[in-house]
């Protein structure tokens, strides 16, 4: 079900109206009628019900409700995306793809062979706000209960080393351990991915994500691209951690 992104929390009986792109997108878009009840959310978590209850010539406003506490229970598993840099349409198909797919924080970085270049990276900022919005859309499209955040372009080089409780690899075409092999060897509180450029991985970064505690990771045979692996991987961790408690020996 679709999940209308609030812009600040809402106190249970607050009045909330919709204008602008907002407007356009519940009246024109859903085409909500009066008396139709929408699922929202805030980017903090909290949970909503909104209640159309007048439509006027370019405003919509809704009666607000707060689903019980008002807030979504944490996740047991935070995944943060590291997407080194690929062509600009590329990248707004992966904000889109991966926020469905279930990533919390997506870490634009450059690399060795990402298609933007570090010195190219401080132009970036307006492409940053699209990846937001682009986030937000999916967001509001597939229903899920959190916003993802989007960083600030950053090098993978500076990349912190894995932590104790979290899960760390990069996609390897190589090879390297299976991701069941990755998320089933201890506990999973946070998941960091990193998915290389089209020209993949310089052997100086895979050797140096190693060195960090970051495992190669193999996706299977076929050679993905940029935008599928990194959906490949986010779903599949999202997936096998859900379903680790019912793993049975063999």
């Amino acid at each position: 079900m679709r999940r209308f992104l609030l812009p600040r929390p809402f106190a249970d009986g607050e009045t909330f109206a919709a204008e602008g792109d907002d407007f356009h997108y519940l009246a024109r878009v859903l085409r909500l009628r009066e008396g139709t009840a929408l699922p929202a959310g805030d980017a903090a978590g909290a949970s909503y019900l909104l209640a159309l209850e007048k439509r006027e010539r370019a405003k919509l406003i809704f009666r607000v409700r707060r689903e019980g506490s008002g807030q979504v229970a944490p996740d047991a598993l935070r995944i943060v995306l590291l997407i080194c840099l690929p062509k600009p349409a590329k990248m707004d198909l992966i904000v889109r793809m991966t926020t469905e797919a279930g990533v919390d924080r997506i870490e634009p970085v450059t690399s060795d062979y990402s298609a933007v270049a570090e010195r190219e990276a401080g132009r970036l900022a307006e492409r940053r706000r699209r990846w937001e919005k682009i986030a937000r859309a999916a967001y509001e499209q597939c229903g899920r209960p959190s916003l993802p955040s989007v960083g600030e372009i950053a090098r993978l080089a500076d990349a912190e080393p894995a932590s104790p409780g979290e899960i760390a690899f990069f996609a390897d075409e190589r090879g390297g351990a299976s991701l069941h092999e990755i998320v089933g060897a201890g506990a999973c509180a946070r998941a960091r991915i990193v998915i290389g450029p089209e020209g993949g991985l310089s052997d100086a970064e895979r050797a140096a994500l190693a060195a960090k505690g970051f495992a190669p990771a193999y996706l299977g045979k076929n050679v993905l691209r940029t935008e599928t692996a990194a959906v490949v991987a986010c779903a599949a961790v999202r997936l096998l951690v859900a379903e680790k408690v019912s793993w049975k020996p063999i």
